[in-house]
């Protein structure tokens, strides 16, 4: 288990350390733990963030909505996350995407293993995901695309 209180001031003094993967996997973080991830992840070189089988979807969402606040923002240089096995529904999957609309860093994410997983809940990401590849105003436009 990961002391986050403690983990956060050494990931913001990380750009002279180059530290570009931080994988938090497996901690039993919830959405109050990642309370302070944004502050920690400004201007740090953090491009990789692996936050999978945590606790941060179901309920309340809040881990969900910490997330998608750091990701709609361009002050990081996070390019992948890793949320697979979060718990993560429908919803909360559907803000993930939209948060990266307008990011010009990121470029991928793993939501597998959440609950979203029906057959119903993947048309539904991928078709928010093809609105967001295609909208030519998103700097995501020219990822996998024939724009």
């Amino acid at each position: 288990m990961v002391d986050v209180d403690h983990l956060w001031p050494v990931v913001r003094s990380s750009p002279s350390a180059a530290l570009e993967y931080l994988d938090l996997s497996s901690n039993g973080l919830t959405g109050s733990d990642l309370s302070g991830l944004h502050g920690a992840l400004r201007g740090s070189s953090v491009r990789f963030l692996d936050l999978s089988s945590n606790s941060l979807g179901g309920g309340d969402n809040r881990g969900i909505a910490v997330l998608a606040d750091i990701l709609v923002r361009d002050d990081t240089r996070l390019q992948d996350v890793k949320a697979g096995d979060n718990g993560i529904d429908l919803p909360g999957a559907l803000s993930l995407l939209e948060s990266v609309r307008r990011n010009s860093t990121f470029r991928g994410f793993d939501l597998g293993e959440n609950p979203f997983g029906t057959r119903d809940g993947w048309t539904a990401v991928l078709r928010r995901l093809s609105d967001i590849v295609c909208d030519t105003s998103s700097p995501l436009a020219t990822i996998g695309s024939n724009h």
